[in-house]
C-alpha cells in the first residue's frame, strides 16, 4: 500500500466501527468495491474510497459524529461545515493536505477523505426523479463554483440564472436550504428507489440491489458490500471490471497533497496570490455559456454518432459480399453471429 493508501484504509477502520457500533448501514462502492471483488483490497493505483450510505443512517452518523470523534477528524457536510463545497458528504482528517481542484480557492476543510455518497429516497415515476434531478443540479452549480454540471441534462440557462439570482438576494445559506427541502422532503420507508447523491450524475438504484448488505474483505478487514454487488458492478462498469485496465487507461484522482503540512498551512502560502473574485466571476460566465450551449453540443454530438453509424453500415454494405479467410462472405458470418 502506499502512504496515502494506508490513511485511507485508517479512515474506513474508523468509519466502519462507527456504522457498526451503531447499527447504521454503508457499502462499499465504485472503485472500492471493485478491489474488493478482485483484489480483496485497494486497486493498486487507486487514491480514494467510495462509500454509500442511506440519507437516513448519514443523519444518525452526523449526530453521533457531533459527540464522539477521533482525534484530528472531522465529517464534511452541508450541515456541519456552511462552506463545504459539494454536494455529498466527506469523512476526513484535519491534520493532512488534499486540496481537489474544486477546493482551490475555498474555505472548505481539505484533508484526506473518504467519499460517503448519500442514497436518497425517491418515490416511483419519472416525474419525480427527473424533479429531483433537475433541482439537484441547480444546486450542485451553487454549491460548487468551479464545476458545470447542467450542461449535461439540457437544465434551462435561465432557470440556472434564477436561482444564482435568490443566491446572491437570500444568501448562500436560504438559497440552499430552499432547494434542500424539494430534493430531500421523500421518506425512506415510503419509495423503492434510491438516488445517488452526486452532482455530475444522480444515478437510480432500485433498493433491493443493495439490502440486506453481505460481507466483503479490504485489506483484510470485514466491509459492508451491497447484496447484488455483481448487477451493481456490471451495471455501473459492464463485465470489463473483472478485467485489470491496460496501464493508459489506469485512472486516479487528482490531488495537491504536499508532506509535512495540513490544508490550512499550504492555503496560506498560495490564496494571497489568486485573485478569487476574478476566479468566481469568471467561472459564472463560463457555467451561463456551457449551460445556454449544452442543447446545441448534444445535437452536434448525436448528429456524429448518426454520421459514424451511416459511414459502418455503407462500409459494411460495399464488402458483405467479401468472402473472409474461412471462405464465407461478411454478411453470412454476421448473419450466423460468427464474429471472430
Amino acid at each position: 500500500m502506499t502512504k496515502k493508501q494506508e490513511q485511507l484504509l485508517l479512515l474506513l477502520k474508523e468509519v466502519d466501527g462507527i456504522c457498526r457500533s451503531n447499527g447504521l448501514r454503508y457499502c462499499m462502492a465504485g472503485g472500492s468495491l471493485i478491489g474488493v471483488m478482485r483484489h480483496e483490497g485497494f486497486i493498486p493505483w487507486d487514491d480514494d474510497i467510495d462509500l454509500y450510505m442511506p440519507r437516513n443512517d448519514w443523519d444518525r452518523f452526523v449526530r453521533i459524529c457531533e459527540k464522539e470523534l477521533p482525534e484530528n477528524r472531522i465529517v464534511e457536510c452541508r450541515e456541519c461545515d456552511p462552506e463545504y463545497t459539494n454536494t455529498f458528504p466527506r469523512y476526513g482528517s484535519s491534520d493532512t493536505c488534499a486540496i481537489h481542484k474544486h477546493q482551490i480557492i475555498g474555505k472548505d476543510r481539505a484533508g484526506e477523505i473518504i467519499d460517503i455518497l448519500t442514497l436518497d429516497p425517491i418515490p416511483p415515476g419519472r416525474r419525480k426523479y427527473r424533479r429531483y434531478r433537475t433541482t439537484m443540479m441547480i444546486y450542485s452549480e451553487l454549491v460548487n463554483p468551479n464545476n458545470v454540471f447542467c450542461d449535461r441534462w439540457e437544465i434551462s440557462v435561465l432557470r440556472y440564472r434564477w436561482n444564482l439570482f435568490l443566491y446572491r438576494i437570500l444568501g448562500r445559506e436560504k438559497a440552499l436550504s430552499r432547494l434542500e427541502k424539494k430534493m430531500f422532503s421523500w421518506q425512506e420507508e415510503k419509495c423503492s428507489r434510491y438516488a445517488m447523491r452526486w452532482g455530475g450524475c444522480p444515478f437510480l438504484f432500485d433498493k433491493e440491489m443493495f439490502f440486506p448488505l453481505k460481507d466483503g474483505i479490504f485489506e483484510g478487514l470485514s466491509v459492508m458490500i451491497p447484496a447484488h454487488t455483481s448487477d451493481y458492478l456490471i451495471w455501473h462498469y459492464s463485465d470489463e471490471w473483472r478485467f485489470v485496465p491496460p496501464h493508459k487507461e489506469r485512472e486516479s484522482h487528482d490531488t495537491i497533497s504536499p508532506e509535512g503540512m495540513d490544508y490550512r498551512q499550504f492555503r496560506e502560502l498560495y490564496l494571497p496570490y489568486v485573485d478569487t473574485a476574478h476566479f468566481r466571476k469568471e467561472t459564472i460566465r463560463y457555467k451561463s455559456y456551457s449551460i445556454g450551449a449544452a442543447r446545441r453540443n448534444h445535437k452536434l454530438a448525436s448528429m456524429r454518432q448518426e454520421l459514424y453509424g451511416t459511414a459502418v453500415l455503407m462500409d459494411f454494405r460495399a464488402r458483405q459480399k467479401e468472402k473472409l479467410e474461412n471462405g464465407i462472405s461478411l454478411a453470412d458470418a454476421v448473419k450466423k453471429r460468427e464474429f471472430s
